[in-house]
């Protein structure tokens, strides 16, 4: 396990960065959310798999959103919690497995 700290100021406004190693990898990202315009909270990845962040005092009422990825005939699935799906070629979704 990886836990590195910063200082407020930070680029993204980030607090802490946890990052754990292994067979199931996954990076949970704190952040100094009042320095936020979006209000996040906290990011945390399974790397490849899903991404979870929440959210505090949004004037949209938003707390919480999910999205799990996985294979769909050669392209990137995306999966809301709400049950809604989008389909993007891995080229064009954006993610690419990056942050």
């Amino acid at each position: 396990m990886l836990q590195e700290l910063f200082a407020p100021g930070s680029h993204f406004s980030v607090k802490e960065l946890v990052s754990v190693r292994g067979a199931s990898p996954r990076r949970t990202i704190t952040f100094y959310h009042a320095a936020r315009l979006d209000g996040l909270l906290r990011r945390e990845e399974r790397i490849g798999t899903k991404i979870t962040e929440a959210f505090v005092a949004r004037s949209d009422g938003l707390e919480y959103r999910s999205a799990t990825f996985g294979p769909a005939n050669g392209a990137v699935a995306a999966r809301a919690e709400g049950g809604e799906v989008a389909h993007a070629a891995a080229d064009r979704c954006g993610w690419g497995g990056r942050m």
